[in-house]
């Protein structure tokens, strides 16, 4: 398997963030059937992706890859700027339309990294990124109140009539996949509201990474661009002294590395050490 086949993989294999919508106001778009795209598919896009390294657009190149490769659906739009003669009003990631339901679907696309941080006081406030720079609320209220109105002003019915799609028969879905990490002392606990599936580790302080703990493992700092794969797919292992190092100057740089870990008894594990 290629790299980019485990990196395809890891993101099909992400789970969704919510499975109903008891408390989440958006319906979450789930692939009727999980199609990963053949190897001709996969080197016709190859040059494309290659081009890619952020991780946002990887992902959405992935999306689209594999909704073209699915017979269950139709890429009718992707990334549709909204302009006014003034400014840009907003983007609409993609419209889809799905058989046989024959459904029109406008997605936003959504692939996260979150850690739990239980001395935030509200719950749903307490899913951050490990280095504190975006949270789950903030992702949902941006898609709430900028992301989904964009379909609904006079501008984007415009545009959508040339492109011989009725607004009226559209609906509106968010295709949410996250991995969250949590304290390594709350493994046991359950989360509401959340899918349990996207526990994909936990997270340590850099103080908490000592010798004695995990000296005897092995580790591989992943680029981002691999965060989605499974750790079993990692190749160059380090031992404890080399990492220490790596994170030390990772966190003198307010940076929380994400950590694969090979254990001796073959088991691997994901985990963030965070730098607050």
């Amino acid at each position: 398997m290629t790299r980019l086949e485990k990196q395809i993989h890891g993101f099909l294999n992400t789970p969704a963030l919510w499975i109903n919508n008891d408390f989440f106001e958006f319906s979450q778009f789930l692939f009727s059937s999980k199609p990963i795209p053949d190897k001709e598919q996969l080197k016709t896009f190859f040059p494309i992706i290659t081009k890619s390294p952020i991780l946002g657009k990887r992902i959405e190149l992935f999306f689209r890859l594999i909704i073209q490769s699915h017979p269950n659906y139709k890429l009718l739009a992707e990334n549709i700027q909204i302009n006014s003669p003034e400014r840009t009003l907003g983007e609409l990631d993609f419209i889809i339309e799905e058989f046989p339901k024959k459904r029109i679907i406008h997605l936003e696309l959504m692939y996260k990294f979150y850690v739990y941080d239980p001395e935030i006081k509200e719950e749903m406030a307490r899913w951050i990124g490990p280095n504190k720079k975006d949270t789950l609320i903030d992702k949902l209220n941006r898609v709430k109140f900028q992301q989904f109105p964009v379909l609904k002003i006079p501008e984007t019915k415009k545009l959508l009539e040339t492109l011989q799609i009725e607004l009226d028969e559209i609906e509106q879905e968010v295709c949410f996949k996250a991995n969250l990490f949590i304290p390594e002392d709350t493994l046991n606990l359950k989360f509401p509201y959340i899918n349990p599936e996207c526990i994909a580790g936990f997270w340590i302080k850099y103080n908490e990474f000592t010798l004695s703990k995990y000296g005897e493992h092995q580790f591989i700092t992943p680029e981002k661009q691999d965060w989605m794969m499974h750790p079993k797919y990692g190749e160059e292992w380090v031992a404890y002294a080399h990492m220490l190092s790596t994170i030390s100057e990772l966190n003198q740089r307010n940076r929380s590395p994400l950590i694969w870990m090979k254990k001796r008894d073959g088991s691997f594990h994901r985990f963030f050490i965070v730098w607050w």
